[in-house]
């Protein structure tokens, strides 16, 4: 088991879990992984090419993503004795571990590690990496001595390296995990090219060959997996939630509204989770299919991913024998895509079918819950943001929702480059988009257009609903009216009409209050309180904390059916339903309205 020390820290990769004496530190899944990695080829400068392809591995991400997740690192290690850091930046180059790494026992599993005993500074850096000592020669010899603290290389451990390459050939000759042939190459290439980033696979795969193992075989169905869009921020314990509910219960739902992320998530997941599922792993989309699909074409849709004959005669049997376990031991993963339109049907064929194959674990992102036997849901919450004010830009973007605005903006625009001062509208705006992704995205790709300061002033404007940002994205996802109207559509008249009537609320409402807000005439008690629960359950109210039951709106989602309400017939009637007793009774709540201009249609007092 891979298990290295490097001053007080002991780190626990197949564990993945990092101590400072007996004190576990907390990092995240990105974090780790970068620790991983500069552990294995401790002493080097891994450039950051080579970095963001191991650690986002089929994922496009840019420099500022890793600089991100370097400096959480680099804050949970701290400093080193004299103020050094155990990570250094060689400029121009990429990141180096500059203390000696040393292979060590791993503790059981039942027992916290021990304080370590102080480390031989002077070892070289290559002996100290996770490999065993014939690849640590190996690499000594075809990489340049472990940079100081400072910056400049130590004669004594220029020496010790190249006593250590002197005996590479006949040592690594010897040894039981010879190098893979791609490492070999690595001695003559040059630095930072295909054969650079092959040798931290190289690094890895020793680690996984010194706990008795290999890497992971790719599942059938991984390499379908759409490719990802941009980097996964702030969403490291989401997948570990989801690892683990999967292992424990084997069927899980993520729930959330549109554009909140949860293809995203369920993608990370899957990259992350696929040496779990060797048997199979496989992506389903259903946005394509009618609001009327049957559970058959829910089953042809599986069946299309999986490349399997979609004839009627036998079609379950064929997805029963593919998917099921053929012996103890297989486990396949299925992920079914965008099933909130679907979810009758799908359901359906999750538990006549799908739910009782041996083997078979199933991932399901969509706006309301299916409410299956079995079910598991998790809630996909929104982009975690500050919540006080932060004295700078470097500290705001250890929030995930300010790290997706910078990258988003910088991506429309390499120009931008915020500073101190533009933090506190940076996170205004995204405080204002309640930390939805999809809504920070299309508002940073604007930042170029108008500034951040009249972004910030425009948040209530209604013209944010059609600016997109992807062109090429589905058609819903292309601007915010379009993700709004698809979730829309699909609810019920009697929940699209109360959420008309909410619409004109800003802010937190009681359900006392929503009791009171709608005439019995038009809708009784009972009928509310189906209608609330269903529109909490389908992902457009949000219960807020507390004793007393309220609920708020996103703010989009807000200013979408607020939208809505205009547009219903523009007649001087269309507030009718609302009771004048009613609205006298809510004047600390109809007092945050959200109409940005007047409406004639509606009473002075909702245009505040």
């Amino acid at each position: 088991m891979s298990c290295h020390r490097f001053g007080p820290f002991l780190l626990l990769a197949s564990r993945r879990q990092l101590f400072e004496g007996t004190r576990q530190v907390k990092l995240g899944a990105r974090a780790l992984d970068l620790l991983v990695v500069l552990v294995a080829r401790a002493g080097e400068v891994v450039s950051k090419q080579e970095l963001m392809a191991l650690v986002w591995p089929q994922e496009v991400v840019e420099d500022n993503t890793l600089r991100v997740h370097m400096a959480a690192l680099r804050k949970a290690l701290g400093a080193g004795d004299g103020d050094a850091r155990y990570i250094a930046n060689v400029a121009g180059r990429g990141y180096s571990l500059v203390v000696p790494a040393v292979s060590v026992a791993p503790p059981p599993l039942d027992e916290l590690p021990t304080a370590p005993a102080p480390l031989d500074e002077s070892a070289p850096a290559a002996v100290a990496t996770g490999l065993p000592r014939a690849q640590a020669s190996a690499f000594a010899g075809a990489v340049p001595s472990a940079a100081s603290p400072t910056g400049s290389a130590t004669a004594s451990s220029a020496s010790s390296s190249a006593s250590l390459s002197a005996s590479a050939s006949s040592s690594a000759a010897s040894s039981s995990h010879a190098l893979p042939r791609a490492t070999a190459a690595r001695t003559t290439a040059p630095r930072g090219d295909v054969s650079s980033a092959l040798l931290g696979l190289a690094a890895l795969s020793a680690l996984a060959a010194e706990e008795g193992g290999a890497l992971a075989p790719t599942p059938p169905g991984f390499q379908q997996l759409p490719r990802p869009s941009g980097p996964l921020l702030g969403r490291e314990g989401t997948v570990d939630a989801l690892d683990r509910q999967l292992s424990r219960y084997g069927f899980v739902t993520l729930v959330g509204p549109g554009g909140i992320g949860k293809t995203s998530v369920a993608l990370a997941a899957a990259r992350q989770l696929h040496p779990r599922y060797p048997n199979g792993l496989w992506f389903v989309d259903l946005a394509t299919l009618p609001a009327l699909a049957s559970p058959m074409d829910v089953a042809f849709a599986v069946a299309r991913a999986l490349d399997l004959d979609r004839s009627i005669e036998g079609l379950f049997e064929r997805l029963r024998l593919h998917l099921g376990a053929a012996s103890v031991g297989e486990r396949r993963l299925l992920i079914l895509d965008n099933c909130e339109h679907v979810v009758k049907s799908v359901g359906q064929l999750v538990e006549s079918l799908l739910a009782a194959l041996p083997g078979l674990h199933l991932l399901l992102t969509s706006r309301e819950p299916l409410r299956a036997v079995g079910e598991q849901v998790y809630l996909l919450p929104s982009l975690p943001m500050p919540g006080d004010p932060v004295p700078s830009m470097a500290e705001a973007l250890h929030s995930p929702a300010v790290q997706l605005f910078v990258q988003r903006a910088q991506a429309a625009d390499q120009t931008f480059d915020p500073c101190d001062t533009d933090a506190g509208w940076i996170i205004h705006i995204c405080q204002g988009l309640d930390g939805v992704p999809l809504a920070i995205e299309h508002a940073a790709a604007m930042v170029r257009t108008f500034g951040l300061k009249a972004l910030a002033a425009s948040l209530d404007d209604r013209f944010l609903l059609l600016c997109g940002a992807h062109r090429n994205a589905i058609s819903r996802h292309q601007n915010l009216q379009a993700l709004l109207r698809w979730g829309y559509d699909l609810l019920s008249e009697p929940e699209q009409r109360l959420l008309r009537w909410l619409s004109v609320v800003r802010g937190p409402i009681a359900l006392a209050d929503i009791l009171s807000f709608v005439a019995p005439a038009t809708m009784d008690r009972q009928q509310v309180l189906e209608v609330v629960h269903s529109l909490v359950n389908k992902s457009w109210l949000f219960p807020r904390p507390g004793d007393t039951p309220g609920y708020r709106m996103h703010a989009m989602a807000r200013s979408f059916a607020h939208q809505m309400l205009m547009e219903e017939q523009r007649q001087p009637l269309a507030t009718a339903p609302l009771t004048q007793s009613g609205l006298s009774m809510l004047p600390s709540t109809l007092h945050r309205l959200a109409p940005a201009a007047p409406h004639p249609t509606l009473p002075s007092h909702l245009n505040d």
